[in-house]
């Protein structure tokens, strides 16, 4: 039954051309890991600065390849050319890597979280709290395997991408607290396997079904609408596909590594799981979605919607429970995540909203969610001693008192998160949000979001209000920045925090430049609906 669908090796031609130019940001990266692994091996003096330099270099050469690839517009490599099935569906030329303005847009976004991420990294290794070779390299492979994603077109190149995003991230969180770290890693990878090889599963069932693995393909013959025969095996792979990419993301009910993972790893790498492995893990969503199964939206709409809608309530209960920040935290980016994931959702429980519209919404609400967030981590980084994890909400108590601004920073990252003016960042976030649903008359979901916002208030006034504390004792960890011998480190740490308050603040009063960005993404991720 399914050989039918199958192509004959007279049927199709394919055209392996490499476009060297459109694998150039890969390659900057993937250079930029062997410089630092060769530095760390033969460098001793002054070795963590040159890992740091390098590293960040690398990511501005990547950021800075990828913004001159734009101008000579869409690029593409490992292409197959068009063919006819043996079922008579005709399938168009397709490629395995794409690059265009919505790779390239985000591409530069995450090059510049990681240089953030490395700013905020400084005082963790310059105590030595973790190997600097190590851990630069192994952030910038994860770099590589999210620009890899961003490109790919096809479900094999998307699973190996993806694995390439989140296999380093294993290793960074076990450099964390050394029982509680491992801990975290082991179930962190058994859960990603695991997700891993339920989409290979699906991925092979749909290519038995459908006979091709490129997504514009998958759509086309989807189209054509397969024998009703094939529809339960067809829908069962499209199933376990997108709930392997949804483990990666922690969607409810998916989600049960992230809290743990967050807890445990350095403060660092937590900030990097909530913002370069989360764009990753949506923008593999919003491939298999969007990409290969736009013709199923109807079915696969309604299911997206209530796992987002279970994703906010869970996440912000959840996070009313927990008494360590960085768990909270964890709980908090699920219940983010449902934000960004709801307006997906009516695409296909409403017909009237348009597609672009509906995902640039998605696309401004995350892009609002990176800034902030890092300002919350960055505020975090400041507050603790370089071995420290996020801690308790008990050891934020009197750091309003010690350290003004760095409570300061925190308290504004909080205020954006929760959507509350002057950060008029968070606030647009959830309007554009809002405004999107009620346009697509899914009037139910945007209850949903007022309602859990509502919540999430509770949530961020709990670490609001433990700021203010009465410090339980003399001796309570004091922040790093008020201890001379630790200074030096924090500097470039607390500029990053300065930069990125001061992108937030900006971004909340002229927030169309943004928009425009994430509008022009949302268009190019639309077209391959078309």
């Amino acid at each position: 039954m399914w050989s039918s669908l199958s192509l004959s090796a007279s049927d199709q031609v394919s055209s392996q051309a490499i476009d060297h130019a459109a694998l150039m940001p890969l390659y900057v990266l993937a250079g930029a890991a062997i410089a630092v692994l060769l530095a760390d091996l033969f460098v001793t003096r002054g070795r963590v600065w040159l890992l740091l330099g390098l590293s960040a270099a690398g990511s501005t050469g990547a950021a800075v390849t990828a913004l001159l690839i734009t101008g000579t517009g869409s690029r593409s490599s490992f292409c197959a050319a068009a063919a006819r099935l043996r079922s008579g569906v005709d399938v168009s030329a397709a490629c395995s890597y794409v690059t265009n303005y919505a790779t390239t847009a985000v591409t530069v976004v995450l090059c510049v979280v990681v240089v953030v991420v490395l700013a905020l990294s400084v005082p963790l290794l310059s105590k030595e709290s973790a190997p600097a070779g190590e851990y630069c390299f192994l952030l910038l492979c994860s770099l590589l395997g999210a620009v890899a994603l961003l490109g790919a077109r096809d479900l094999l190149t998307l699973i190996v991408a993806t694995e390439g995003l989140t296999l380093p991230v294993y290793v960074l969180v076990a450099l964390g607290q050394a029982r509680r770290g491992i801990a975290s890693a082991t179930t962190f990878f058994t859960v990603s396997v695991v997700s891993t090889a339920i989409s290979l599963v699906g991925a092979s069932l749909l290519y038995a079904v459908l006979g091709v693995v490129h997504f514009e393909q998958i759509s086309q013959v989807l189209t054509a609408r397969p024998a009703s025969a094939e529809m339960g095996v067809l829908y069962a792979a499209m199933t376990l596909v997108l709930a392997g990419f949804l483990f990666k993301l922690a969607t409810v009910p998916f989600h049960s590594w992230a809290p743990g993972s967050y807890d445990a790893a350095p403060l660092p790498v937590a900030a990097y799981l909530t913002t370069v492995s989360k764009v990753g893990g949506l923008f593999a969503v919003l491939l298999v979605v969007v990409g290969a199964m736009g013709d199923r939206l109807a079915q696969l709409g309604p299911v997206l919607a209530v796992l987002a809608v279970a994703s906010m309530t869970l996440g912000n209960l959840a996070a009313l429970r927990q008494h360590r920040v960085s768990r909270l935290l964890g709980w908090s980016s699920i219940a983010q995540l449902g934000y960004v994931l709801v307006p997906i959702g009516v695409l296909g429980v409403s017909g009237r909203g348009e597609v672009s519209q509906l995902l640039a919404s998605s696309m401004s609400y995350l892009g609002f969610y990176l800034v902030i967030t890092l300002v919350v981590f960055g505020a975090l980084v400041l507050s603790r001693a370089p071995r420290d994890d996020g801690g308790a909400l008990v050891d934020l108590a009197g750091i309003a008192v010690r350290s003004p601004w760095t409570c300061a920073a925190l308290l504004f990252g909080l205020a954006g998160l929760a959507g509350l003016p002057p950060v008029f960042a968070g606030t647009f976030a959830k309007l554009i949000v809002l405004r999107s649903l009620i346009d697509a008359g899914a009037i139910w979901l945007a209850v949903a979001v007022v309602l859990n916002a509502v919540v999430g208030l509770a949530v961020y006034g709990r670490v609001a209000l433990a700021c203010f504390a009465s410090s339980v004792a003399e001796t309570a960890s004091l922040p790093p920045c008020s201890s001379q011998r630790r200074r030096a480190p924090y500097v470039l740490a607390a500029a990053a925090v300065l930069a990125v308050s001061v992108t937030t603040a900006v971004l909340g009063l002229v927030p169309e430049p943004l928009f425009d960005i994430c509008h022009r993404v949302a268009s190019s991720l639309a077209t391959l609906l078309m």
